[in-house]
């Protein structure tokens, strides 16, 4: 550390200096996930240049605590809106604050911490045994696997409320202890977050997370089953419980398996503006528009209708764009996919290939924000019928060709298959959905994430 009398005496600056030689000697690369041991040692860790959130927080822990920082381990076993958990690691400054970081050794710690993310439960990993979970293992009957050594610290995080709920008259359990459980989608629907007792008809849970989709589950000796109704605990600390109605149904027409992330929709909105134009020859000198896209809900495959047959035909982005585009297509009257040279302003053929893969994970994109197009020259002049645009994503959008399944949640406090079908193009159409009934679709074709959802009034999908 260089001195100064300005920092030099505080933890931060420590912190500070620690964290810049782990990353400048390490240069660790994070992984959502790797298989192996789940604690490597320390004499491994800092030679270790892959490795997943844990082996980088254990690291800067590890580190930290060696030079004298107290410094902890800080968990939520799942997001409350996605199928898997997260570590990170808090310190405490020299002025007894504690600063979270929000990944891993990577991150700075005591900036804001996941503003955007929905938490059920945050752990603190201790040496001290937790007696009401001692007291919980020697007791229960399931036995769910609760760390022995990890204290509840959600309330220190961020606003939490204490509920009761209602459970079912006709339900008989073999043990005082109830489940709480967020939906993850990951191979399972509910997966369990913290536990509570029963008392008076009602299960009681401490400390939990707030603007989270929960359910409530109970073991009855073979086996945890749903003993509430899922419901929703509200950013204020209010509760709605859902329920469908089975004596009015309706049709639902949907685009998505999984909530439009902030990257995905700012990456949607490069679309406005974009044109699908034709021309008589490969400049483009004057370019015939047959559509103009200003409504981001586009069909699977565009219908446009030129005065004449043309060869050369494109994708014009808008100013701004950078071009982003993940496929572009042609279609012939029979819906035939049409072929020819590919072509663009960049005559980057690597960057234009990937327009024409056939993968929506890979995109066309350029250096330069302006100008930017991307076509194809069909060798003669042709009629095209449709054109297929697909915006830069996450591959979560109904993929045509792909094999999903809806299910809802039933009065039975169990999902029921909607039917199983292909898409024949972006959305997906299923009738007789009773009104306020929770919704799952999966995609057997690709991809993991997956979300519950429910319709409003209005007919907006709202994620959960």
């Amino acid at each position: 550390m260089v001195h100064d009398d300005d920092t030099y005496e505080t933890t931060f600056n420590a912190v500070h200096t620690v964290r810049n030689e782990i990353n400048w000697r390490i240069r660790p690369y994070g992984l959502f996930n790797r298989k192996g041991y789940p604690l490597l040692s320390a004499d491994l860790l800092h030679k270790q240049t892959f490795g997943n959130c844990l082996d980088y927080v254990t690291l800067a822990v590890l580190t930290y605590r060696s030079v004298g920082i107290p410094c902890v381990i800080d968990e939520t076993p799942y997001w409350g809106r996605y199928r898997a958990g997260h570590s990170w690691y808090t310190v405490l400054n020299n002025r007894g604050e504690e600063l979270t970081s929000e990944w891993d050794v990577s991150s700075v710690p005591g900036g804001a911490f996941f503003t955007d993310k929905r938490i059920p439960k945050i752990y603190r990993n201790t040496y001290a045994i937790n007696r009401d979970r001692q007291k919980y293992l020697k007791e229960s009957t399931y036995k769910h696997p609760f760390s022995m050594c990890q204290k509840d610290v959600t309330a220190d995080y961020f606003n939490t409320s204490d509920i009761e709920i209602p459970i079912f008259k006709n339900v008989k359990l073999a043990e005082k202890y109830v489940y709480i459980a967020t939906f993850t989608g990951m191979n399972t629907d509910w997966s369990v977050v913290d536990y509570g007792t029963v008392k008076r008809g009602k299960a009681r849970f401490t400390r939990m997370g707030r603007n989270v989709m929960y359910i409530a589950l109970g073991y009855d000796g073979r086996q945890l089953r749903p003993i509430s109704l899922p419901f929703i605990l509200h950013t204020n600390g209010s509760m709605d419980y859902i329920q469908c109605d089975t004596t009015e149904t309706r049709s639902v027409d949907i685009r998505r398996k999984y909530y439009q992330s902030n990257n995905v929709a700012k990456m949607r909105k490069r679309l406005l503006g974009g044109k699908i134009q034709c021309s008589k020859t490969a400049d483009f000198k004057e370019p015939v528009t047959l559509y103009t896209i200003d409504d981001l809900n586009i069909p699977d495959k565009i219908p446009v209708t030129a005065d004449q047959d043309y060869r050369y035909w494109r994708y014009m982005s808008p100013n701004g764009s950078y071009g982003s585009i993940a496929e572009l297509a042609f279609f012939d009257a029979d819906t035939v996919t049409m072929t020819g040279k590919p072509i663009s302003n960049t005559g980057d053929g690597g960057a234009i290939s990937r327009a024409y893969d056939g993968d929506w994970l890979s995109n066309f994109e350029t250096g330069q924000a302006d100008g930017n197009w991307i076509g194809m020259d069909l060798g003669a002049p042709k009629s095209v019928a449709y054109v297929r645009i697909v915006p830069r994503s996450d591959d979560n959008d109904i993929h045509p060709g792909d094999v999903y399944e809806m299910r809802y949640w039933n009065a039975n406090n169990e999902w029921t298959s909607c039917g199983i079908q292909t898409a024949e193009g972006n959305t997906l159409h299923y009738d007789n959905i009773p009104k306020g009934a929770l919704m799952w679709v999966s995609n057997y074709t690709r991809g993991m994430d997956e979300r519950p959802f429910l319709i409003d009034d209005d007919g907006n999908v709202v994620w959960w």
